[in-house]
């Protein structure tokens, strides 16, 4: 009991190290778009739009933007990490990450019925 509460604090302090890396990425990235664009992005009539107005124009796009980019590389780095996991559990065992992912995951989960499909797709 105590080591799967371990196992599980440290799973936690992981998780929460790897958000607060993607959120450190994306500030980066939001920062250094930003400066490769030019001061000025448009002239109409010799009046300048700035990469200022621009973004604050957009603000709400852009926002939307980075938080689905947020997700996709969350979804990819909690795959990566699963992944990783699931490869270390099977060398520890001495057994392919094939035959763990069947063992622990294939042959515990049981075939929705056709009942509960059908419930299941009604309901979303």
């Amino acid at each position: 009991m105590l080591r799967s509460v371990l196992t599980m604090q440290r799973k936690g302090q992981a998780r929460i190290a790897i958000v607060a890396g993607l959120f450190l990425v994306l500030i980066g990235a939001a920062l250094a778009s930003a400066q490769t664009m030019p001061e000025v992005v448009a002239t109409i009539q010799d009046q300048p739009i700035t990469a200022e107005e621009l973004t604050e124009a957009l603000r709400g796009e852009l926002l939307k933007v980075d938080m689905q980019r947020y997700e996709i590389l969350k979804n990819g780095l909690d795959a990566l990490v699963g992944e990783r996991l699931l490869e270390l559990e099977a060398k520890k065992r001495g057994i392919s990450s094939d035959q763990l992912r069947q063992e622990e995951i294939t042959a515990k989960v049981s075939p929705a019925s056709e009942a509960e499909a059908k419930k299941f797709y009604e309901e979303t």
